[in-house]
């Protein structure tokens, strides 16, 4: 696209695995004071080794080293398939249910030097690892952190450096539940002690990794879908930023822009239309980050979850209009269409003079392939 500036992730979902030193409970847990002030103060590593935010630049290097530009292509991966008896297919638990599912159904997805390798291959330099706070702690035991959870990512990281790519830890489902669902998204906002609980897993991550550079950054939340108005999630990522840097300096924070505003009912409360969907935080070293699954009726067709178009639909295609919700036309479905939707984005980091980042996109794989979904088909498209 047109910005030199703008730092794509693919949203590719295949997955990941070991340690570094705390003390740990006889049962193998790990105990914190979530959110205690008496933590010493991070030690001073060569800060020039860590990826910062440079005006509409992502940086790295310094003091004996040149600074260079530094340009994030990456995959999306899981860091876990959590196996619920009533469900294999979701990984995630969009509920806060334990559902009776102990650590040991905590198994990492394929993450093997191979798949690193092939990821690798492909021209990328980052993994965004999407975590769930389960790994870590479960809601009987709040705040207290599992051993096996952290050496579970404490060796996905190493897999990764190992190969040369750098891994941005991403929140993607915190206490409460799956963000960007309608239901298990609520929670989070209604209840004070869960966003206490994500600070506190917060805090614990980045007290751990705070010396690591191979750490890219920090996604605080993924997709967050407030219930009230998108200043609730501005406030919320502010105390997540100041609880970070509570124990750490170094690394870059990554803060999303909101899905919807949408309440525990699926109901869409009234809102002002020109606050910002994306908060601009009080700190220096953030990187801006949206979704872009555009056109949605095309990129999603075939999946039955999302109820959106047919098999068949193709891309480019003129005769598909898209309007706002009073009828103005915006767009057909071509490049122009997707170039404005990605302008109107990038008006942010024109106004803050910061960098931005999509941190998921793709099409559905069904996109490729002649009704799939209702035949069965694997034939790919011809156009």
């Amino acid at each position: 696209m047109r910005s030199n500036y703008l730092y794509w992730l693919g949203s590719v979902f295949f997955g990941f695995i070991l340690l570094a030193g705390c003390s740990t409970r006889p049962n193998g847990t790990t105990s914190v004071n979530p959110l205690a002030d008496d933590t010493p103060p991070p030690s001073a590593p060569d800060t020039s080794a860590f990826i910062r935010a440079s005006g509409k630049q992502l940086v790295v290097g310094g003091g004996a080293a040149t600074v260079t530009p530094i340009q994030l292509r990456g995959i999306n991966v899981q860091s876990f398939w959590l196996l619920a008896p009533d469900d294999l297919s979701n990984p995630f638990i969009n509920d806060d249910t334990d559902r009776g599912v102990p650590i040991a159904s905590l198994i990492p997805t394929r993450y093997d030097d191979a798949v690193i390798a092939n990821i690798a291959s492909l021209g990328a330099n980052v993994i965004r690892n999407a975590i769930n706070y389960r790994q870590f702690e479960d809601n009987a035991h709040p705040y207290i952190y599992r051993a096996e959870g952290w050496a579970q990512l404490d060796g996905q990281i190493a897999l990764a450096k190992g190969a040369g790519l750098y891994t941005i830890i991403d929140m993607h489902v915190p206490p409460g539940g799956l963000q960007g669902v309608v239901g298990s998204s609520a929670r989070l906002w209604q209840e004070p002690e869960l966003r206490d609980r994500t600070k506190a897993l917060w805090r614990a991550i980045a007290e751990r990794y705070r010396e690591e550079p191979w750490v890219a950054a920090y996604d605080l939340i993924n997709e967050p879908m407030p219930t009230q108005n998108p200043g609730q999630w501005a406030s919320f990522a502010q105390e997540l930023v100041d609880t970070i840097r509570q124990v750490d300096t170094n690394h870059l924070v990554i803060v999303e822009e909101i899905v919807a505003v949408v309440d525990a009912n699926g109901n869409y409360p009234a809102i002002d239309p020109n606050e910002p969907r994306l908060p601009k935080v009080n700190d220096d070293n953030v990187l801006y980050d949206f979704h872009f699954y555009q056109p949605l009726d095309y990129v999603g067709q075939g999946r039955a979850e999302n109820g959106l178009g047919d098999n068949g639909q193709v891309y480019p295609d003129e005769t598909r209009e898209y309007r706002d919700d009073v009828g103005n036309l915006l767009g057909v479905r071509n490049k122009a269409y997707l170039q404005r939707l990605i302008d109107e984005k990038l008006a942010f980091q024109q106004t803050y003079d910061v960098p931005m980042s999509v941190g998921e996109f793709s099409p559905s794989r069904l996109t490729f392939f002649d009704n799939n979904a209702k035949a069965g088909s694997t034939t790919p498209r011809t156009s």
